[in-house]
């Protein structure tokens, strides 16, 4: 429903960063002064730090636009956001006062928050040398207080030990696939003779060494499926700190005979009991790079199963688009945290597996796992059940990219 009103919200802005913004009126009939109230916030890494009422002159005429002062300290360091909020200013027949008629949001000033920049000076080498030990089958990279296994063959890690606890119920592995949307009808006809929903990794060149940031491991990595070709080439560059951080490098091409990807990024499987979620992005509901008019960006906190969507036809749902980082947690100190620029994530309780194998939200069996995918990127989601297909803004076609991702482990 938010989608729907900040779509046809009634008043436009342009902000001029020169302490002045430009509102435009677009009712039809009715003048904005006594209808429409006009707030502020500047929201600094996810806090609100300033916020206030917008005084409009004596008359906005319909269709008509006005220029206003707006004074307010931008921020000199972290993420800053300037949001406008638009309300019902009095009772008007169903509508009370105080109702949201819609938003929009400018960037102020950073590309990153403060806290992601915080994470990543924690998770840096800190010059201990790690044991590194190699087998036919597999690296196993071990440091004070971490042990991970990287599987040689299917170019994944099968185990990530922390303080003794382990941290995945099924190894970290790339994904591409996702529960097809109602949208999806027709694209997934493509999608699964490529057998995408089969698709799987495997490694044919691997080496691990020693280097001045830690331990690195790198690899030739293809994701491929029974009777087609290969899928993705991936060069793989994982770089392991003495602090147990892991810095995620893939440089991927796709064969350009296969239709457009449902997804690109890595699944990891933690315990379920890692169910609390806090993240820097796109919020507070569902949104993708297509769906997200009714998003703003900030820090918000929730929880795997509430992020889940139940479609009575199971599907994909509950990603977050554009986020900065994402940590999470379980009851105690346990937690993984995901660091990148302005990667996708989603947590659910559901395999994308199990998501596209049942036909009614009755029918779903938990994984006993929080399952979190953090993607590079998602095929938007469109209309085409029922109107066009997807824009080429919002496709992910690319061939080639490099998608660059930090993981945290406490």
């Amino acid at each position: 429903m938010l989608e729907y009103r900040n779509v046809h919200r009634p008043v436009r802005a342009e902000y001029s960063y020169s302490g002045e913004i430009t509102l435009r009126n677009y009712l039809d009939f009715t003048d904005l002064v006594g209808v429409v109230n006009v707030g502020y916030e500047v929201d600094l890494d996810g806090a609100i730090v300033q916020s206030g009422k917008i005084q409009l002159p004596e008359s906005v005429p319909p269709h008509s636009a006005v220029t206003v002062p707006l004074a307010f300290e931008i921020p000199s360091s972290a993420r800053a956001w300037l949001r406008l909020t638009y309300t019902q200013a009095t009772n008007r027949g169903a509508v009370p006062a105080g109702h949201l008629l819609g938003f929009e949001e400018f960037l102020l000033t950073g590309s990153r928050t403060v806290t992601a920049e915080n994470l990543l000076a924690t998770a840096k080498h800190r010059g201990r040398t790690l044991s590194v030990q190699e087998t036919p089958l597999t690296f196993t990279v071990t440091g004070a207080d971490f042990e991970y296994v990287f599987n040689r063959l299917a170019g994944t890690f099968d185990s990530l030990v922390v303080r003794g606890e382990q941290m995945l119920n099924a190894p970290l592995t790339l994904n591409i696939w996702r529960a097809p949307t109602d949208n999806d009808m027709y694209i997934r006809q493509e999608w699964t003779r490529a057998h995408f929903d089969e698709a799987y990794t495997r490694c044919y060149r691997s080496a691990a060494v020693n280097v001045d940031s830690g331990a690195e491991i790198t690899a030739t990595l293809g994701v491929i499926a029974p009777t087609v070709q290969r899928i993705l080439t991936v060069e793989a560059r994982l770089t392991i700190a003495d602090t147990g951080a892991l810095a995620l490098e893939f440089v991927a091409h796709k064969d350009p005979e296969f239709p457009v990807l449902p997804r690109f990024g890595v699944r990891l499987q933690l315990p379920e009991t890692m169910n609390q979620v806090d993240y820097y992005g796109r919020g507070p509901g569902e949104n993708y790079v297509d769906k997200h008019h009714a998003s703003y960006h900030s820090r918000f906190t929730t929880t795997v199963g509430a992020m889940h969507e139940d479609y009575i036809k199971p599907q994909e749902n509950g990603s977050r688009f554009d986020c900065d980082f994402v940590t999470l947690k379980d009851g105690s100190t346990r937690s993984v945290t995901a660091i990148g620029n302005g990667f996708s994530f989603s947590a659910s309780p559901y395999t994308a597996e199990e998501l596209t194998r049942a036909q009614h939200n009755f029918e779903l069996q938990e994984s006993g796992s929080a399952v979190l995918c953090l993607d590079y990127a998602l095929n938007g989601i469109g209309s085409n059940s029922c109107g066009l297909e997807l824009l080429p803004a919002y496709r992910f076609d690319e061939t080639d990219f490099v998608f660059n991702l930090t993981l945290l482990f406490t």
